[in-house]
């Protein structure tokens, strides 16, 4: 069993934060690196965790620490299975796919996580990883660059 460590918050949310909640959440991220499955963070991220893949000292892109978990967001005009066909053709599958609080069957939301087999402790190396999956799947959103999101 593969285990990863990523900033997580295990407080379960029906519903995506708003407000102060906000606010509460990305301060108990600061101090939750954890060593988890990707098994067990599939169902945590499924059950409405919040997470940040990259282990960070910090809340900035500057305290960027490691990463072996990369993950894309998909909000306009693609379906889970389009981009699944697509990681297939590509022979690139993510670990898991899960769907986001404000995922329909209209209108699919949906984050898709890849893993790889090493720890990636060299920033730029981490960033051109997250930028080149960014490139394949070329619909996800922008603001996936940053790795401290």
């Amino acid at each position: 069993m593969i285990k990863v460590n990523v900033m997580l918050d295990n407080k379960e949310y029906k519903s995506k934060p708003q407000g102060v909640e906000i606010a509460k959440l990305t301060k108990r991220l600061v101090n939750s690196k954890t060593e988890i499955s990707i098994e067990d963070l599939a169902n945590k991220l499924s059950n409405g965790c919040t997470f940040k893949p990259s282990v960070m000292a910090g809340s900035h892109e500057n305290d960027w620490v490691q990463e072996q978990i990369f993950a894309l967001d998909f909000d306009e005009n693609v379906t889970i299975q389009d981009e699944l066909n697509r990681a297939r053709k590509l022979d690139i599958l993510p670990a898991f796919i899960y769907t986001s609080f404000s995922h329909t069957e209209e209108h699919h939301r949906f984050r898709m996580v890849f893993c790889t087999n090493e720890v990636i402790t060299d920033y730029d190396i981490a960033k051109k990883v997250q930028l080149t999956l960014m490139q394949l799947f070329d619909t996800c959103d922008e603001k996936c660059k940053n790795l401290s999101k």
